[in-house]
């Protein structure tokens, strides 16, 4: 059942009329309370934030002048469908990205914001939310991985760098520039990995367990 908003204002005009009039009737009590009468009038008038409540009612009933210009007509809310409903949270986990796209590539963020430029009404396929997944689980931060911490991790990584190559040596650097404590999925995996086959330490493979984006509805 909808309430209206000339629902609503009967409802708190009737409410003012019992602490007004003093006349308290079991038929016109608000919400069909059974109650005798005495402890309908004790809960209603003698507790202190009697006065306080009538002042807010008051307060709302001008209010819901403007109220009823909005979607308070009667008129059933139209129910979003499965779809829509993923849509929209394609929307807001992709806006949640773009706020700091800096670790993003260009083409990766060329594309979120084409996908967000769309029209409200667009349902996004099922590539297009695969894509998104892929991104999310791209952006995922980790400080640690088999108990230790990325800070332990770039020391003793550190130790073995003249052993990588070129590209390893370059990553280590810009961690150590950057002073990082924590690292995106790829850069994390890249650097358990260098511990693990470069440096020697018995770490568990990097296998993390990521939350896919539509799981947080």
């Amino acid at each position: 059942m909808t309430v209206t908003a000339v629902a609503v204002k009967r409802r708190l005009a009737q409410l003012l009329w019992f602490e007004d009039s003093g006349r308290y009737r079991r038929s016109d009590m608000p919400c069909g309370h059974k109650y005798p009468q005495k402890r309908f009038c004790r809960s209603w008038i003698e507790y202190p934030e009697s006065q306080h409540f009538k002042h807010i009612i008051h307060s709302l009933i001008p209010k819901l002048e403007i109220v009823d210009h909005w979607n308070f007509s009667g008129d059933p809310v139209p129910r979003l469908s499965k779809d829509q409903i993923r849509a929209n949270q394609f929307r807001s986990r992709g806006a949640d990205i773009l706020r700091d796209p800096d670790w993003l590539d260009e083409g990766v963020r060329h594309w979120l914001e084409k996908q967000l430029a769309r029209e409200s009404e667009y349902l996004y396929t099922e590539n297009e939310h695969a894509a998104l997944a892929r991104t999310i689980a791209a952006g995922t931060l980790f400080d640690s991985w088999d108990g230790h911490s990325v800070s332990d991790l770039r020391k003793v990584a550190r130790q073995y760098m003249a052993d990588g190559n070129d590209e390893d040596e370059l990553i280590l650097k810009r961690h150590d520039a950057q002073n990082v404590t924590k690292l995106r999925l790829g850069e994390m995996g890249h650097l358990v990995g260098f511990c693990r086959h470069v440096s020697g330490i018995p770490l568990a493979p990097f296998r993390p367990q990521i939350v896919k984006y539509d799981d947080f509805a």
